[in-house]
């Protein structure tokens, strides 16, 4: 019997030591929490060769973070995934918790595209994930390739193919400016971790835009309100018919009439016409009396300036495309053709992003060592005329040029 009481007496001591001590365990694994986590990810992370080059990765991204994103002290990493392009080419996603993620380019050493407040545009999707640039996320199905955020586009295999030479656009394009700070790091030849703030040069008077047309730059800022763009309706919606109405508007005054007559726009070059705005709506079947459109991409809106050219007697001159990169922009702006931009930007209007549909008409280089692109454009809001934007995620592109 004293055996039992003296068993029973070691357990209660035991166990109250349990309890007093519990909270220095809980304390204890939560001091090893960080380290806990970052040892998860870095198992996920196949960028570079060695687990040690991967690891200076890790502490380039959180230095991002930390560094460049709003919130960053309550940001972590959660999960790591490969993206390819449609040419094989491997991007990394980093998805971060609570909300956040972040697109990094391993050969050049680039952040692509992050985001602060929006989730994953992969979140939750697994298997071999495609990535055609800004606001292209596709997931594999059997046959075929469907986008994460609008599920009802679709890739066939066989358009993957006819989607490469793109994607190996982009990446000539992305490697032009190879952030070689970065990789030097990663590559063990500086010790010293490179400052990855994402810096943007301040724009003086005398600053002189690459645009090559004085007929764009003095085109576009002088459309201020909104009937000079063409607006109708009273709700959202409506900025992809804008942006193809400013462009078609300045193809009017730029090109001795262009496509365009007096209905469509006036002869003082001072404004572009509600009409031109309901005909595009009427093009694509919809109601230009009503309060609000479906949102558009310029994949849809490509179709409906196409229908606008068939009617044009001298429509044989022009060509209008779409494209699923900004890798050709600055080229079609040098050549004094404006280029719409589709994607998620600054909400010049209040706060955070929005997404939108904008003109891009002069481009410069910016922010440290001149790696970033800072576009002048036309948000297509009253007063949002001459806006220049370094930031932003650009998902579609369409283009209006002479052939």
């Amino acid at each position: 019997m004293r055996k039992s009481k003296v068993s029973l007496l070691a357990f209660v001591i035991c166990f109250s030591i349990m309890l007093m001590f519990s909270g220095s365990a809980v304390a204890f694994a939560n001091s090893y929490s960080n380290e806990e986590a970052n040892s998860v990810v870095l198992n996920q992370i196949a960028v570079y060769d060695s687990a040690a080059k991967n690891a200076k990765l890790l502490k380039i991204v959180q230095a991002h973070i930390d560094t460049n994103m709003e919130g960053n002290g309550n940001r972590t990493i959660k999960r790591v995934k490969n993206l390819y392009d449609f040419d094989g080419n491997m991007f990394t996603l980093f998805e971060l918790n609570p909300i956040g993620y972040i697109v990094y380019h391993g050969e050049s050493g680039k952040f692509i595209e992050y985001a602060e407040n929006s989730p994953s545009p992969y979140l939750d999707v697994d298997g071999k994930l495609y990535y055609g640039g800004p606001m292209q996320y596709y997931r594999t199905e059997i046959d075929h390739l469907i986008g994460t955020l609008k599920t009802d586009v679709i890739i066939t295999k066989a358009d993957i193919q006819l989607l490469a030479p793109e994607s190996r656009k982009m990446k000539d394009s992305i490697n032009e400016n190879r952030n070689y700070n970065v990789l030097s790091y990663i590559d063990g030849e500086i010790t010293k971790m490179p400052s990855v703030a994402i810096l943007e040069e301040k724009q003086n008077d005398n600053t002189i835009m690459s645009t090559p047309s004085v007929a764009m730059t003095t085109f576009f800022p002088r459309l201020q309100y909104s009937w000079q763009m063409g607006y109708v309706g009273k709700g959202g919606g409506v900025c992809g018919y804008i942006a193809a109405n400013l462009m078609l508007g300045y193809s009017y005054f730029a090109y001795d009439g262009g496509l365009l007559n007096s209905y469509y726009a006036n002869s003082d070059q001072t404004m572009n016409s509600w009409n031109l705005t309901r005909r595009l709506l009427e093009l694509n079947g919809i109601d230009p009396d009503g309060t609000e459109f479906p949102g558009t991409t310029a994949t849809g809106m490509k179709d409906v300036v196409y229908a606008f050219l068939l009617e044009r007697p001298n429509w044989l001159g022009w060509e209008v495309a779409w494209s699923i990169s900004s890798v050709w922009v600055k080229e079609h702006i040098n050549n004094n053709h404006p280029v719409a931009l589709f994607g998620n930007w600054p909400d010049v209007s209040a706060s955070g992003n929005v997404n939108h549909a904008i003109v891009a008409y002069g481009h410069r280089k910016c922010g440290f060592l001149n790696l970033d692109t800072e576009y002048r454009v036309h948000y297509g809001w009253s007063g949002y005329s001459d806006v220049r934007i370094t930031s932003g995620i650009t998902g579609t592109t369409l283009y209006l040029k002479t052939i």
